[in-house]
């Protein structure tokens, strides 16, 4: 009745009290006015200590006091009534040993157990909350983006997200502009998690508004460069590829800021173009970002990609750039959507 009280309140324990002694009735067992007494106030003491608890962790100290109390009236009242010798010093002994040390250390050992059980309950129910809302996170997060695959009247495009956890900071986008140009981005925030996540919102956004104002790369990145120092935790920083294709030429510009090198498919092979040694947006605040051009031919195809390609774990090594320019000169994908299907498997 006590643990009954003690879990769910008065009411059950004064109902696990009455279940108690029916089934010693329905044993045979004779059932004392006494044994009432103290089966019901132990399911009332329990339940008193209930609604200082109820659903919260239960303290040890009052487990304690609660198992002494209980102890005390077994001890005191008894089977046959009030316990005239209480105050002998063998009855003492015995009580101690009989009762008061099994209730005590019995109520305390369960008081742990039930604790444990309700802190792993909340950390669950917390777990399942956050998991919740980091898969809403991610579903916002990658709707917010374009579509993976577009095609225009001369060139197509081909991306692919896929977060090493719920939501991260990497970052594609691109924007067919008035005049026809194509503007794209790719880019891989420092750290993981949502100051990531939120920092690669903000560079999207920035990048989208710059671009109405300029057509130049490198000012588009020295705008993120700026952003990232001045509103930016200084620890994190961000890798970036920024360019404008002219559809009509297949005239590309773009600005690398500490990013993996893009790769070239023609019709001959496939080439890792120059890395210009730009550092990352957000490190250092007089740095130069330096441009660089590559004319596309019908059929040509350039490549982006993050580190979570070149700093992929394969067997014991990381990846590479040099296993990217094998798989793509040994497969030879036609399109950009066979690109990324390829750099995925890979």
């Amino acid at each position: 009745p006590v643990i009954a009280g003690l879990v769910a309140g008065t009411i059950s324990g004064l109902l696990a009290g009455s279940l108690g002694i029916l089934l010693h009735i329905g044993l045979g067992e004779p059932i004392g006015p006494f044994t009432l007494i103290i089966t019901f106030l132990s399911g009332i003491m329990g339940g008193l200590f209930w609604y200082l608890h109820k659903d919260a962790i239960i303290r040890m100290s009052h487990a304690f006091l609660l198992g002494f109390l209980v102890a005390s009236v077994q001890f005191i009242i008894g089977k046959d009534g009030i316990n005239q010798d209480i105050l002998l010093p063998g009855e003492v002994i015995e009580g101690t040993i009989d009762i008061f040390l099994p209730t005590i250390l019995g109520l305390c050992i369960f008081v742990f157990i039930i604790n444990n059980l309700r802190l792993e309950e909340e950390n669950n129910r917390k777990s399942f909350q956050i998991e919740g809302e980091l898969t809403a996170a991610r579903q916002i997060q990658i709707g917010s983006l374009p579509e993976q695959n577009q095609e225009w009247d001369h060139v197509s495009l081909s991306a692919s997200l896929l977060p090493a956890s719920y939501i991260g900071g990497d970052l594609y986008d691109y924007l067919k502009l008035d005049d026809e140009d194509l503007y794209f981005a790719l880019g891989d925030v420092s750290g993981k998690g949502v100051p990531a996540a939120l920092l690669m919102s903000s560079t999207r956004m920035i990048l989208r508004s710059k671009i109405r104002e300029t057509r130049d790369p490198c000012t588009l990145v020295r705008e993120i460069n700026r952003s990232f120092l001045e509103d930016g935790d200084s620890r994190q920083f961000i890798t970036l590829i920024v360019g404008v294709m002219n559809p009509q030429t297949g005239d590309v510009c773009y600005c690398n800021a500490g990013h993996p090198p893009p790769y070239l498919i023609t019709s001959t092979g496939t080439i890792e173009l120059e890395s210009d040694g730009n550092l990352p947006a957000g490190v250092m605040e007089d740095e130069v970002f330096s441009p660089h051009t590559v004319t596309l031919d019908k059929g040509d195809m350039l490549v982006l990609v993050s580190d979570g390609i070149t700093e992929a774990e394969k067997g014991e090594e990381l990846y590479g750039s040099e296993r990217i320019v094998h798989a793509l000169s040994k497969y030879s994908p036609q399109t950009p959507r066979e690109v990324v299907d390829l750099l995925n498997h890979e």
